[in-house]
């Protein structure tokens, strides 16, 4: 767990202690919210310094039905998109080629060539990557030709990222192990 003294956000808020372990305090008060199958609350914000400034990003679904509401006319989270918007949207993320990309990136523009040596792939196998994520709006292309990280790039890259830290845990040759590691 993650030391809390200075962070925003109160370990109250989330863990009184570092060893209590389950839903935190603002886990379950949200918990208290869900009245219906299919009720949700989700919130994800984040800020970055990054090549000297400032991000932020917060977005809040609240699909908590009313009490008089009908829970069947509800948009339940999991069954709000289809899979192939699911799919396009997490598609960029889906090889270890354009993560590498997108992470070079983070250190600022650079140069197809740059790029190439950074990710281990040449030619065309490169700017067919790139014209991927640049046509989901990850990656943009500077008028002197440089590559950089979108807004929406970064978030999605530390988001992206940062779950896959907290739910995935490599273990080399013995493969990948899935779940909350809390």
């Amino acid at each position: 767990m993650p030391d809390w003294d200075k962070a925003p956000v109160t370990k109250a808020a989330l863990w009184t202690s570092t060893e209590e372990r389950g839903p935190s305090a603002l886990e379950r008060e949200w918990a208290g919210q869900l009245r219906n199958e299919g009720d949700f609350i989700l919130l994800i914000a984040g800020c970055c310094k990054r090549l000297g400034s400032t991000g932020t990003w917060t977005a809040l679904w609240w699909n908590v039905s009313a009490e008089d509401g009908d829970p069947d006319a509800q948009r339940a989270a999991a069954l709000s998109d289809s899979p192939t918007a699911v799919e396009r949207f997490l598609a960029p993320f889906s090889r270890e080629t354009r993560v590498r990309i997108m992470q070079e990136l983070w250190r600022g523009a650079r140069s197809a060539d740059d790029l190439s040596e950074a990710a281990g792939v040449k030619g065309g196998a490169l700017h067919s990557h790139l014209d991927d994520l640049m046509q989901a709006g990850l990656v943009a292309k500077e008028p002197n030709g440089a590559y950089s990280l979108t807004g929406l790039g970064c978030n999605l890259l530390l988001t992206i990222t940062e779950l896959a830290g907290i739910t995935v845990e490599d273990r080399g040759a013995d493969g990948l192990v899935m779940g909350d590691l809390r």
